[in-house]
């Protein structure tokens, strides 16, 4: 049983994106993604949500994504800090199919590491090619320099960004999906100007417009965007991609291989 010390010690919040979770499926399948990350927070941040899909609720995380697989499946941590992680516990639960549907897909998480953009070019979530749908995202946002909209200095310029979702053969100027302004995408407006929440497949879970922070997620399912060839999804950092933005974000996907 670990002591009082140890936990005094550890730092649960700083080591959220320095472990690692692993996920492999009938060797074919592998990919993996920092913790806190897979959860939606990349700002060493914790902060209580939920959602259909995935939480973090009083020191605990949930993630109910299907995840199938048709021979075997491996879930690891691996813990990257400089600090022995005095307790881990944890349930998987699973069910056994009568046969496999080669119907099915496997879920994939693509994690994108902090990035400062480059003026004049999007920031790109996801570029993946094959067979699949796209099933969501949660994405953290920094402003870098605070810029005048409407004749008032914000942080929060970059929320004037559209997020664009390219299928198949869509031309660059023929997104299939297309919403005006980031927190559109994520079913809110005005800037997020009632704060945080949660739903259950779209929320604000952390807004600091002092700091020029923000932390959102959505998850398609009902509407969730199936391709066939390929998919790509960008997110402009203000109108024409004009304003200094740091980003993080965590995409979730299946595909078949």
């Amino acid at each position: 049983m670990p002591t009082p010390d140890a936990f005094q010690q550890y730092d649960e919040v700083k080591s959220l994106n320095k472990i690692i979770l692993r996920f492999e499926y009938d060797g074919k399948v592998e990919w993996e993604a920092p913790f806190g990350a897979f959860y939606g927070l990349d700002w060493d941040k914790y902060r209580h949500w939920q959602s259909e899909f995935l939480g973090m609720t009083s020191g605990g995380y949930y993630s109910y994504f299907p995840m199938p697989f048709r021979d075997d499946a491996k879930v690891t941590l691996i813990n990257k800090s400089d600090q022995a992680i005095p307790a881990v516990y944890g349930a998987i639960t699973y069910q056994v199919l009568n046969e496999w549907d080669d119907d099915l897909t496997y879920f994939h998480v693509k994690y994108n590491p902090s990035e400062k953009t480059p003026i004049g070019k999007p920031y790109k979530l996801l570029e993946a090619k094959g067979c699949g749908h796209y099933a969501g995202c949660a994405v953290n946002m920094k402003c870098l320099e605070p810029v005048k909209l409407f004749g008032e200095p914000t942080t929060l310029g970059f929320l004037e960004g559209n997020l664009k979702i390219f299928v198949d053969d869509d031309k660059e100027d023929e997104p299939s999906l297309e919403y005006t302004g980031t927190e559109d995408y994520f079913m809110s407006g005005w800037f997020f100007n009632k704060g945080p929440f949660s739903a259950l497949r779209h929320g604000l879970i952390l807004k600091d417009e002092e700091a020029g922070l923000i932390a959102a997620y959505r998850f398609h399912d009902v509407d969730a965007v199936p391709f066939k060839k390929q998919m790509r999804v960008i997110l402009h950092h203000g109108e024409f991609d004009e304003v200094k933005t740091e980003y993080s974000s965590t995409v979730y996907y299946y595909m078949k291989t």
